[in-house]
């Protein structure tokens, strides 16, 4: 696999986790108030209690995992976040594609599975209208040869079909590492085994 730090050209549809920022922001809420409630009633004493730091890593959790994913559809490939990674992957290094409940890609040898999909239903980030999505979408059959897919009823699927010969020939499916969410994770991590294990960050009294 290929890595770049070159993102792909201008979208024109990202598709999210269904409710993923709302459960987000619902979980940040919720731990929010738990830390204060621990600053309040223990003052400095509430760093050296387990929950802050675990509060803290789980708001990461459900940002890293409902609010980060999502699955652009440029205008020579799609993108995928999963959280702490991005793909690129284009139109003609796509083998074979699925969309159902998720965004299955065969390109390479390689299978790639994106947390996000275009479900029946689905609204694209901006659209102001519902997009019709068939229940269950493939592009080939056992043997592999192609399946007819409607045009206009699956865009994740119709984008491909309509472009993967378009695009440049031998092209490679290249990723990116999320750096900025990463380090957090592990920044957290170790302030909660530190805690845990009764080993107070450095200066605390």
């Amino acid at each position: 696999m290929a890595h770049d730090e070159q993102g792909p050209i201008e979208a024109s549809l990202t598709f999210r986790r269904h409710r993923g920022r709302q459960l987000t922001v619902a979980v940040w809420v919720v731990a929010a108030i738990g830390i204060g409630a621990q600053l309040l009633l223990n003052g400095k004493d509430a760093f050296g209690d387990v929950s802050i730091p675990w509060l803290a890593f789980m708001s990461w959790m459900v940002f890293a995992n409902a609010w980060l994913p999502r699955l652009t559809i440029a205008e020579s490939g799609l993108e995928m976040c999963n959280g702490l990674m991005t793909l690129y992957i284009p139109f003609s290094a796509i083998d074979d594609l699925q969309n159902r409940y998720k965004v299955i890609i065969k390109a390479g040898g390689k299978k790639y599975v994106s947390q996000v999909s275009a479900p029946p239903g689905s609204n694209a980030v901006g659209s102001r209208t519902y997009i019709p999505v068939p229940d269950s979408t493939r592009t080939s059959d056992e043997e592999g040869d192609s399946l007819e897919i409607p045009s206009g009823q699956d865009p994740v699927t119709t984008a491909w079909l309509n472009r993967r010969s378009s695009g440049q020939h031998g092209a490679r499916v290249t990723t990116k590492w999320n750096r900025p969410a990463a380090v957090i994770a592990v920044v957290l991590m170790l302030w909660f085994f530190a805690v845990a294990l009764q080993v107070r960050p450095y200066g605390a009294s």
